[in-house]
């Protein structure tokens, strides 16, 4: 898990991260932004649970009554990987954008669970 927090950081990843992370931090961390305050990047590459982002909360991408924590989800395409991009609203001012590799390692289940919360998302290449 790599937690991103300003527009250097992510290109001085570049390469190593998904480009959709460099691009989302490049709209979102300009003059005044506070991580505190505005929120962040993060970018799962190999670990398959959400719960490991305390801001988000455990339930993962739904809640306990099992409606979706997340405003949205959007698909990508990086070369020939699938990326996720999961999109909470933490509060008025706070937003946490989770960027998923799609890949061998991520659990099936959530897996699954993230293709159907994209379903009639047309995957957009980078």
């Amino acid at each position: 898990m790599v937690r991103i927090t300003s527009i250097e950081q992510a290109i001085a990843l570049r390469g190593t991260i998904p480009e959709i992370a460099v691009i989302r931090s490049q709209q979102f961390m300009g003059d005044g932004y506070q991580e505190d305050i505005h929120g962040f990047i993060v970018v799962l590459q190999n670990e398959p649970n959400l719960s490991v982002i305390h801001e988000i909360g455990a339930e993962g991408l739904n809640d306990s009554d099992g409606l979706p924590a997340y405003e949205y989800i959007e698909v990508f395409v990086e070369g020939e990987e699938l990326i996720y991009e999961i999109v909470y609203q933490v509060d008025a001012d706070k937003t946490v954008a989770v960027i998923v590799v799609d890949g061998p390692w991520l659990d099936i289940d959530f897996r699954m669970q993230l293709s159907q919360a994209s379903e009639g998302c047309t995957p957009i290449a980078l």
